[in-house]
């Protein structure tokens, strides 16, 4: 079972990741040798200089798929954005996301709004409502029930936030955000009373990056589309 264990987690690594083999040497050099019990990171030459079998451990070293992802996260969140953006491509195309110089562009948004949510190349994937077309978003059972169907007020909120999105221009984060500020205001109600249900509405998950700038990757069009679509399927129950 844990060399089975083993050869899962080193498979998925190696799918996703495409470290550098700095950053692989990196965590390798850790396994079983320690320099002063608190250091972790090292440059290529520093390893070579700094190695001796003196600080080897007498015991038998263990793969910690949690260090590893501990590793590969800082690599990650220190990559320039065109570095990274690089990595995950390769996913994005084998997704169909990469059709038109504008997906690129989305793929760059979404890659930099979901910041170090993206610990590994292929996490790009998991942000798969950006891309999909608003007829074929799919919703979570769970948080559609607790978040629009089931919650107080709900849909005719959400109703009311989509007849004011025209309005937004620009349609960036900082405008979003301020013109569901203003429309909360106007009716006397605190924002997570309608911003928990606009992202599933428009996700189909109750998990994500911030909300605004998804908004603003997604557009007006399919905003409006996509709060129209969970209010008909919300009706429909």
């Amino acid at each position: 079972m844990l060399t089975e264990t083993f050869e899962i987690e080193v498979t998925k690594y190696v799918y996703c990741c495409c470290c550098p083999v700095s950053f692989q040497l990196n965590y390798l050099l850790l396994l079983g040798w320690s320099l002063d019990g608190e250091r972790e990171r090292f440059t290529v030459d520093e390893m070579t200089k700094l190695f001796s079998l003196d600080r080897v451990t007498k015991a038998p070293a263990s793969f910690d798929p949690q260090k590893l992802m501990s590793f590969q996260s800082d690599r990650m969140a220190e990559l320039p954005a065109d570095e990274k953006l690089a990595m995950v491509l390769p996913y994005a195309e084998k997704a169909g996301w990469t059709k038109s110089p504008n997906d690129i562009q989305r793929i760059r948004s979404v890659m930099i709004a979901a910041g170090e949510r993206i610990r590994v190349a292929g996490d790009i994937l998991d942000f798969d409502f950006c891309f999909v077309a608003d007829d074929e978003l799919q919703y979570d059972e769970k948080a559609m029930q607790k978040r629009i169907t089931g919650a107080q007020d709900a849909a005719e909120l959400l109703a009311g936030f989509a007849e004011t999105i025209p309005a937004i221009a620009p349609f960036d984060a900082e405008s979003i955000e301020s013109a569901l500020k203003s429309f909360c205001e106007a009716r006397s109600i605190g924002i997570g009373q309608i911003i928990h249900a606009l992202r599933v509405a428009t996700t189909g998950t109750a998990i994500g990056f911030g909300m605004f700038e998804t908004l603003a990757i997604l557009g007006p069009q399919s905003t409006r589309n996509r709060i129209a679509r969970a209010l008909q399927i919300a009706n429909s129950r």
